[in-house]
């Protein structure tokens, strides 16, 4: 049998499981193990650690993993506060529990993680919504996600009066050359 060059073929031509990226894994473990801290509560944190290794071997996705859980549990009030912010229409309880974490998770790297950039964020998030969500998940998060972002941006925009919003279809006079005065009666 023939040596198989791994650069050539993909995973399904060559029977190797294809290599998750760490971050997305960290993602996927980081949401799975907030929605055990939503059922069972803050005292099953000391299992983070035992959760991560029967579920990878990955070193760097454990690292993250660890650490988005920790830091999104920490600052789940402020980034709960956020999701009512930007979701008014409902109670947050009414958010099924998967959403709700992929939501928190989210939020936490928009607020705290500014090395990831925002639209990676969302499309991780939307990817996440996929795997675990219902059909409606995806466009739910997109869309909480799409307002968090806007006002967070407007945030930090230290002048915001400076750089309006751009109206893509700007209204045009249909004949330049020709003005009107106002005090013309016609």
């Amino acid at each position: 049998m023939s040596k198989v060059n791994p650069h050539k073929y993909s995973a399904a031509e060559t029977d190797q499981p294809p290599t998750k990226d760490y971050r997305t894994l960290a993602r996927q473990l980081t949401v799975q193990f907030l929605h055990q801290l939503a059922v069972q509560g803050q005292d099953i944190l000391v299992q983070l650690d035992r959760f991560l290794y029967e579920n990878t071997d990955q070193e760097d996705a454990k690292d993250l993993a660890r650490k988005w859980t920790r830091g999104t549990w920490t600052q789940r009030q402020q980034v709960d506060a956020c999701i009512r912010k930007n979701y008014s229409n409902w109670d947050l309880a009414r958010i099924n529990l998967v959403d709700q974490n992929n939501l928190r998770l989210a939020i936490y790297h928009l607020l705290y993680c500014p090395d990831i950039p925002p639209k990676v964020v969302i499309n991780e998030a939307v990817e996440l919504a996929k795997l675990f969500g219902t059909e409606q998940s995806p466009g739910f998060i997109n869309g909480v996600l799409e307002s968090v972002r806007r006002d967070i941006a407007a945030k930090n925009d230290p002048n915001p009066t400076m750089n309006p919003p751009t109206n893509p279809n700007p209204p045009t006079n249909p004949n330049p050359t020709t003005t009107t005065n106002p005090t013309d009666k016609g």
